[in-house]
């Protein structure tokens, strides 16, 4: 039975190899960042850029109370933060599935090489 563990070892290693180069389709970035989160951060983005047109314009012009500009700024900064909030979500939902490929890639790699190398060492190869 100890004889066999080695090629058991260098199979699950070659097994999570396969499975690492199946994540992206088993995982899709589709799965945790869908279309409408994709137009909520267009839309947005689309904001900031508005409402900081609006601050340039306003700041050349007199006719703006401070107030109104104040508030815009804070306006640009609630969206700002949004915008900064959604980026973080996207960049996690596209760098989860590669970090789980990676992970799975790196140990079946090890687990591949220790079993054909204890086998190796037990057959005296």
């Amino acid at each position: 039975m100890k004889a066999n563990l080695p090629i058991v070892v260098a199979v699950i290693g070659m097994v999570l190899l396969v499975a690492s180069f199946l994540t992206s389709f088993l995982f899709p970035v589709e799965k945790a960042w869908t279309p409408e989160k994709s137009q909520a951060m267009r839309q947005v983005s689309s904001n900031v850029r508005d409402v900081s047109l609006k601050i340039a314009a306003a700041e050349g012009k007199s006719s703006l109370s401070g107030n109104e500009l104040e508030s815009l700024k804070q306006e640009r900064t609630l969206l700002e933060e949004k915008q900064a909030s959604m980026q973080a979500d996207f960049e996690k939902a596209s760098n989860s599935s590669s970090k789980m490929a990676t992970l799975l890639r790196w140990s079946g790699i090890v687990a591949a090489i220790g079993g054909i190398a204890a086998h190796r060492a037990l057959n005296g190869e």
